[in-house]
């Protein structure tokens, strides 16, 4: 069964691809990637809250784990 993503998902995914047609370095790439994690971790923290299974609520755990570390990555 497929289901429309949310609103978080559906603003991450056209933010990534905004991202990517963009040219590197520009105010809109930058901010569209911004825009992209931000609506990815607020996705991941709904599904961990809310999430319907024990399935999505892991996905939502695993995906937020990843953004954190990989904005720690680039912190520093």
């Amino acid at each position: 069964m497929v289901q429309w993503p949310n609103a978080p998902l559906a603003a991450y995914l056209l933010a990534t691809i905004i991202h990517l047609a963009s040219r590197s370095g520009t105010t809109l790439s930058t901010v569209s990637a911004v825009v992209a994690s931000s609506a990815l971790a607020v996705w991941a923290v709904l599904e961990v809250a809310w999430g319907v299974n024990p399935f999505r609520r892991g996905l939502g755990s695993v995906v937020l784990i990843l953004i954190v570390v990989s904005a720690l990555r680039h912190t520093g």
